[in-house]
């Protein structure tokens, strides 16, 4: 048995890590696994008494991205200061406000409708502020370590059982959740979670390390000031577009002029959100359909409308029965799979983090029109 000391001293760290800082910059790597992944999540749910999903298809349509892999990079400022930066965007946020730019979506902002949210400066927020692990793991010191040249504690991590829920169930989501055993490798000096990684079986599905640290170095104060790029307006996500949000499919195909497309069946344990968007300047109508597990791990989103911008070239073409599909598997830049179809004049575009390919082939070919209020 390892002397109580090392334990302790590691929960000392973990316990004072909620604000160990005034300024920090880190480059961040994630990678995911897919498959193992889900396989790890559908296993914890269905411990826990859920029912996993499942959906039956015909055939296995072009190469799938097992893994894919992004490297992110986050400034902050202490008390309420943040930036982030990716491949394909990046992020302010300032007090309450926030700005972001993202490829395809354009330049969007809070300061114009409070209540609009967004994760803008909140990114691996289980690693920064690893005060919640304590309540949902079990830890043993393995040794000391080193990363992005820092000196580390390196320790084993179980999940206590029953995982309470809340705060401490939400922190495993970003770290991997369902393994069965976390590696960490923990500040020796601020408390900070420098890596992790989550396996099943001594196999990894999950990933995050930083690949470079400074803490308390002075930073730019223009890194906090949103530039976004020229000639793009900077618009509210819900004003502009009019958005109705948490409203019925039947309201929604009421207000569209297109017919809006639905899974006849999906699991049971999945729940339905709704919102669409009015014609703008800049889009024509469109309806979002977001479904999700009870927990909200599993998901899909079906996005349709008038208009289609996605590069045909790059997905493979496919047919599910009378349905013809156009699909693009798991890549480092679209960590999701993706399925374009057509009804008559709806565009419809399937995308899931969690589901594969076979399994958007086999609900886009259950998909059927939305019924009007008129036959309800």
């Amino acid at each position: 048995m390892r002397p109580v000391s090392e334990l302790a001293e590691l929960l000392e760290l973990l316990h004072g890590a909620d604000a160990p800082f005034e300024t920090l910059y880190g480059r961040f790597r994630t990678w995911h696994h897919h498959e193992r992944a889900q396989a790890a999540f559908r296993a914890y749910h269905e411990n826990r008494g859920g029912t996993s999903v499942g959906v039956a298809t015909a055939r296995t349509v072009g190469p799938v991205e097992e893994e894919s892999e992004r490297t992110v990079s986050i400034w902050r400022q202490q008390p309420d200061r943040a930036r982030m930066e990716r491949s394909d965007g990046y992020g302010v946020r300032v007090g309450k406000h926030w700005w972001m730019w993202q490829e395809g979506l354009g330049a969007l902002s809070n300061v114009d409708d409070s209540s609009a949210g967004s994760a803008v400066g909140e990114e691996f927020g289980s690693l920064l502020r690893p005060g919640h692990l304590l309540g949902a793991l079990r830890f043993e010191p393995i040794g000391p370590g080193e990363r992005a040249g820092r000196d580390v504690i390196v320790a084993d991590a179980w999940l206590r059982t029953p995982l309470r829920s809340g705060p401490d169930g939400f922190a495993l989501h970003e770290l991997g959740l369902g393994a069965d055993r976390y590696r960490l490798e923990v500040d020796a000096e601020r408390g900070l979670v420098l890596a992790s990684q989550a396996f099943t079986d001594d196999v990894p599905f999950t990933e995050v390390s930083a690949l470079e640290l400074t803490l308390d170095e002075p930073l730019d104060p223009a890194l906090f000031e949103f530039l976004p790029p020229e000639g793009e307006e900077v618009r509210s996500p819900r004003a502009l577009h009019h958005v109705r949000h948490n409203v019925s499919i039947t309201e929604a195909q009421a207000a569209m002029p297109f017919t809006v497309m639905i899974p006849e069946r999906v699991p049971s344990s999945w729940h339905v959100r709704c919102s669409y968007v009015g014609e703008s300047e800049r889009t024509g109508p469109s309806v979002h359909l977001h479904y999700h597990s009870d927990s909200a791990h599993e998901s899909l989103n079906i996005n349709q409308g008038y208009e289609s911008h996605i590069p045909r070239e790059e997905f493979e073409e496919a047919r599910e029965g009378e349905r013809k599909v156009w699909v693009r598997g798991r890549e480092k830049r679209f960590p999701q799979a993706q399925l374009y179809t057509e009804h008559e004049d709806t565009k419809i575009l399937m995308t899931s983090d969690t589901l594969t390919i076979e399994q958007l082939i086999g609900l886009a070919a259950m998909l059927v029109p939305a019924p009007a209020a008129s036959e309800l």
